[in-house]
């Protein structure tokens, strides 16, 4: 926006202020508005509540078996043996594909995808951070 259109915008927001003013408060409620000012609230005080034990042992539950049956999993010959092979058939896919279209556009389009993608969290992270700290542009 311009400087004279913001200026119009603000000369029309003086003029309809001007001609319809707002009721008066009521007394009552100007009365615990002064006094709201005069004492300000006291600070409120940091509670733990029973749904915050619960939630966190909920979730220290879920992560234990998770790390266990990792375990498991992990020291299992089969599983193990499974986990390897599938890791080096991957691995010869992404060399033969990288070998084979060395100069794709295919390979052009996943950098860019993967660029893309690393972009997108970081201003995501920038997002939260931004949000969380009241440093959200204006």
């Amino acid at each position: 926006m311009n400087v004279d259109r913001d200026k119009q915008l603000d000369l029309l927001i003086d003029q309809t202020l001007r001609k319809y003013p707002l009721e008066p408060a009521p007394e009552l409620l100007k009365a615990k508005i002064m006094q709201g000012i005069e004492k300000p609230l006291p600070p409120t005080r940091f509670k733990i509540s029973w749904f915050d034990f619960a939630l966190s042992g909920t979730l220290a539950l879920i992560i234990g078996f998770a790390l266990d049956f990792i375990r498991g999993v992990a020291h299992s010959p089969y599983w193990t043996a499974r986990f390897r092979v599938a890791l080096i058939l991957i691995w010869q896919d992404i060399q033969y594909f990288l070998m084979q279209n060395q100069s794709s556009v295919m390979t052009a389009l996943l950098s860019a995808a993967m660029v893309f993608t690393l972009l997108v969290g970081l201003a995501s992270v920038y997002w939260r951070y931004a949000a969380y700290s009241d440093r959200l542009p204006a």
